[in-house]
């Protein structure tokens, strides 16, 4: 996925392999209560789950194939002296993304309905 952020700066997030991914999604889960609806484009949501140490080491995991404005995203990034300030304000943003394009294709689901027109009856009303 390739996007730019609220601040303009460009995010590419590549699929974790899925072991990274999975563990996310279990630390995710360990987090939400299961009556509780998981958005992760809510930046409240985003910034509950960072705040525990076991998901964001899951999603900076899951971030090693992401690229911000040209840098790897990984702890450096959030130093590095031409980005570093730049980065942690998109900071919450940037790690939505991650989690977003790693834990969705667990949700993803065939439909159900069939494709094919229904045949025609020959009965006239």
């Amino acid at each position: 996925m390739e996007c730019t952020l609220k601040s303009g700066n460009k995010l590419v997030v590549s699929p974790a392999p899925f072991k990274d991914a999975n563990e996310l999604r279990k630390a995710i889960f360990k987090c939400v209560n299961r009556a509780a609806t998981l958005d992760l484009k809510s930046e409240g949501a985003v910034q509950a789950l960072l705040s525990d140490d076991e998901v964001e080491s899951r999603v900076f995991k899951c971030a090693e194939k992401a690229i911000y404005d040209g840098i790897k995203v990984n702890q450096a990034l959030f130093d590095d002296p031409r980005s570093g300030e730049k980065a942690r304000a998109d900071y919450f943003e940037i790690f939505s993304k991650i989690m977003e394009e790693n834990i969705n294709p667990f949700f993803q689901t065939a439909s159900l309905e069939s494709s094919a027109k229904p045949e025609k009856s020959g009965v006239r009303a």
